[in-house]
């Protein structure tokens, strides 16, 4: 007789063991059920405690999980694992409790100063709050512990990516794939970062080796067409965005780079369309949302309304210009370079005095951009409207030299 056929519904242990058999074998909601059984005979089992919150974690039931491990953090508040594992889950729940999951954190690591999960969550609760060093310092330090940690290493290089440590990245990278050649998404990670460091020929290495492991990786092919597009190459790049949306119709990434292609080939009114495609699969508001915390870049997220944007001005189509970047505006109104195209555009129209508070609110966001950029690249009028809107010049000035200019 089996393990399953001899043990007494009131013996603990032996339904604690049958539940580990079953999450052994991935049978977890049979599992939960076991370690539940044993828990109703002897309530401060730890062990069946501990094991039912991992089972509860892998089916997605993170709010069950964190009760068991509540309970098991007060029957074993010297148990360093209960407190890292505790952590970890709070960061899996609908709304992550980071400040709550640092404490725990904390009790771990004051418990057991190695221990990797702890270390490892640090670093997930430091990046969401935009401490990217502190983070970078979390990852390191449990990588100490177990330098062949995977999550470890795309967690660091994620980071060091998004401050501009592309180098270190690709050091990441480099182990990541000595440690795991066969995973098609790794490769087309590295050829990311490679993209960023404008290797090109190594990152095009990488996107083959991918598409190898799995023809239909999307990620793959986006690189690859990516890499078309900053050679120059927009017909081969046109290309692979076309086979990605052929692929999954509802992939707005796609849709957005096709339209800047699209946009490269002279193809304005395509363009517009497939920005348009994009923003109708997922509006603008819902991309800033989604984006990862930490990570918001305007000039990236923004990307896909100023791509409609450049394309309306190409058709001499301003005012529907103008409307995608109030659209921008509402969602950044901190980013100068966006107050920057809108007061052109008003400009362009003829709206002097909306593009004039443009050009003031550049000037209190960023002062030195006059100076720096618009005396070597701008008209005079709008170089007169800078001058005006830094107080380098008065009013009175300021009408009479545009007068002069318009005479």
């Amino acid at each position: 007789m089996g393990i399953f056929d001899r043990f007494k519904n009131d013996d603990s242990k032996a339904w604690f063991d049958k539940g580990k058999e079953l999450e052994r074998l991935a049978k977890y909601e049979e599992a939960v059920a076991c370690y539940t059984k044993a828990l109703s005979i002897e309530p401060n089992h730890s062990d069946a405690l501990n094991h039912k919150a991992k089972a509860l974690s892998n089916l997605g039931k993170y709010d069950e999980s964190i009760k068991c491990y509540d309970k098991l953090t007060r029957l074993t508040p010297n148990d360093a694992g209960a407190w890292a594992n505790r952590a970890s889950i709070l960061l899996k729940l609908d709304f992550p409790r980071y400040d709550e999951a640092m404490f725990c954190v904390d009790e771990s690591l004051k418990l057991e100063p190695n221990n990797f999960l702890a270390e490892f969550t640090k670093g997930c609760v430091e990046l969401r709050h935009r401490k990217f060093d502190e983070a970078i310092s979390a990852f390191d330090k449990a990588l100490v512990i177990n330098p062949n940690s995977i999550d470890a290493l795309e967690c660091k290089a994620f980071v060091s990516s998004n401050i501009g440590k592309h180098e270190e990245a690709k050091k990441c990278y480099d182990k990541i794939i000595k440690l795991n050649p066969k995973d098609a998404k790794k490769w087309a990670d590295r050829a990311v970062i490679l993209i960023n460091l404008q290797k090109y020929d190594e990152a095009m290495f990488c996107v083959e080796e991918s598409l190898k492991l799995e023809p239909n990786n999307f990620l793959a092919e986006f690189t690859k067409g990516s890499i078309q597009y900053n050679l120059g190459k927009y017909e081969e790049a046109e290309k692979c965005f076309d086979k990605i949306i052929k692929l999954n119709p509802k992939d707005t990434t796609a849709w957005t780079h096709k339209g800047r292609t699209l946009r490269k080939l002279g193809k304005l009114g395509e363009s517009i369309q497939c920005i348009d495609e994009s923003l109708k699969l997922e509006p603008l508001p819902n991309l800033m949302r989604n984006r990862p915390p930490g990570m918001f870049n305007s000039g990236t997220m923004i990307s896909y309304e100023i791509g409609r944007s450049i394309a309306h001005l190409g058709i001499n189509r301003y005012e529907e210009a103008k409307e995608c970047y109030n659209e921008i505006n509402k969602l950044c109104p901190d980013d100068y370079q966006v107050w920057v195209r809108l007061g052109h555009i008003l400009n362009r129209l003829g709206y002097l005095g909306e593009a004039d508070k443009c050009y003031n609110e550049v000037n209190r966001l960023n002062p030195d951009y006059y100076h720096d950029h618009i005396k070597k690249k701008d008209d005079p009028l709008t170089v007169l409207k800078f001058r005006f809107a830094s107080g380098e010049i008065t009013e009175e000035e300021y009408i009479l030299m545009k007068k002069k200019l318009k005479d």
